[in-house]
């Protein structure tokens, strides 16, 4: 008799934990849900402010870059696992872009998620700040700390390059690992021959606007890549 109310137990524990597993997914899918929303809606912003970015001339450090051979990685990862390959992949590509750099310069890095934190927190890596314990949405206020480490680090020439390393969505079962080089900031080169220039107007004077621009582009790329998160 001991033995069938073991068994009886036994099912009934399971079937509780169903019930839990069910609720989990439920919330997960909603989750899920809310943030593809979230990064699609983003996109426009981002590719018509990269477009705007890329055409301006300017003669500042922003465009123009420093001297330094050292680059600084921004590596975003989750804070929790049980999402299969979603952060091993990204840190395997994270590390081999670190070794690409090693025969250029320096690597120091900032650190976006708990996953990232655990993998890169050994004394071989530069680690320069990071960051946990993330909201389940995102906000510009996070991620304004994070871009304005990149900035300082770059305005004062300790990094020549910032690089950007998260997962891309592309669909609920399709992530694609994206590096993207925040600063300095891409230009395009066109010639007169190949079509017409893009034609400017400053009001009020160019300075102010491109120094407002510069800083919504960086801002943006920033909160774009916790969105893909």
């Amino acid at each position: 008799m001991a033995q069938i109310k073991d068994i009886r137990d036994r099912i009934k524990g399971i079937r509780d934990t169903q019930k839990i597993t069910k609720a989990m997914k439920s919330m997960s899918l909603v989750r899920l849900q809310r943030a593809e929303v979230r990064a699609l809606q983003s996109r426009p912003f981002i590719y018509a402010i990269t477009d705007i970015v890329a055409h301006l001339k300017h003669d500042s450090i922003y465009f123009k870059g420093n001297r330094s051979k050292d680059a600084l990685f921004v590596i975003f990862t989750s804070d929790r696992g049980l999402c299969g390959a979603f952060n091993d992949n990204l840190m395997k590509e994270a590390r081999m872009k670190i070794k690409q750099q090693e025969q250029i310069g320096a690597s120091r890095l900032i650190l976006v998620g708990t996953k990232a934190i655990q993998h890169f927190s050994a004394k071989e890596f530069d680690v320069y700040s990071n960051y946990s314990h993330l909201p389940a949405d995102p906000t510009a206020s996070l991620s304004n700390l994070v871009m304005n480490d990149c900035k300082k680090l770059f305005i004062e020439g300790k990094v020549g390059r910032v690089y950007l390393i998260y997962n891309n969505f592309k669909s609920k079962l399709r992530y694609e690992i994206k590096t993207k080089e925040m600063l300095p900031l891409p230009q395009i080169t066109t010639r007169y021959r190949e079509g017409i220039l893009p034609l400017f107007e400053y009001e009020p004077e160019k300075q102010r606007v491109v120094d407002s621009i510069v800083e919504m582009f960086l801002e943006s790329t920033v909160f774009h890549s916790f969105l893909d998160l």
